[in-house]
């Protein structure tokens, strides 16, 4: 396992910034975005404890068992939170990720799965570390779960139907016909034209769960 050294990260729309104290104000905004000092089941500094948590950090960092990022919105600039690795053991080749935490209205969005992705390559790939820890608990669940982001995009494969079927057959014969009359291809293109319709017109069971999907409150 190579050093931990700071570096900066950056994808999926994140940058992960070696933390300084130049990212002291911005920090500060991130954590009075939902109160996040009040939150029991975490530990974020208040606004005035912004200098020393990250004296703290940039402690670790020296002592060799923590690597701490401030993380940035790339679209908006913003400063959305703080992550860190922790807990480094170079003999066993292992790392930790913790210490995340992320602005309210950031929580929930593609930031903390972009940042876990950012972190887990640069362990496995570029300090070839055999072990990456993710410690966390089921009261953590808001701020930390990966799997809470919301998809940009979704895609549903259609349900069984037979409409694909009779528009094989129904093509299919109008092909044949054609060979022996040219009226096949009038005669054939009507149930041809009817199939198709049939096979990609929005069925209502379908359009209703979509639509109860996007009204889901996030």
């Amino acid at each position: 396992m190579r050093e931990p050294r700071p570096v900066t990260l950056e994808g999926h729309g994140v940058r992960l910034e070696p933390l300084s104290q130049a990212h002291t104000q911005g920090l500060a905004a991130a954590v009075t975005d939902g109160r996040l000092w009040e939150l029991w089941f975490t530990a974020v500094p208040q606004p005035d404890d912004i200098g020393a948590y990250i004296e703290a950090a940039l402690a670790g960092q020296a002592a060799g068992h923590m690597l701490p990022w401030a993380v940035r919105d790339v679209e908006t600039g913003v400063i959305v939170g703080s992550t860190r690795y922790h807990d480094i053991v170079p003999a066993i080749d292992r790392v930790e990720i913790g210490y995340t935490w992320y602005a309210k209205r950031w929580q929930r969005s593609h930031v903390n799965t972009s940042c876990k992705l950012l972190l887990l390559a640069h362990a496995f790939d570029d300090l070839g570390c055999a072990v990456v820890g993710l410690r966390t608990d089921i009261r953590d669940v808001l701020v930390t779960h990966v799997l809470d982001a919301e998809p940009d995009h979704r895609f549903e494969f259609p349900t069984p139907s037979i409409w694909p079927f009779l528009t094989a057959l129904t093509t299919t014969a109008l092909f044949i016909g054609s060979i022996f009359t040219p009226w096949a291809v009038v005669w054939g293109a009507i149930p041809v034209a009817v199939t198709l319709i049939g096979w990609f017109w929005p069925k209502q069971g379908e359009t209703r769960r979509n639509c109860e999907r996007e009204r889901r409150p996030a």
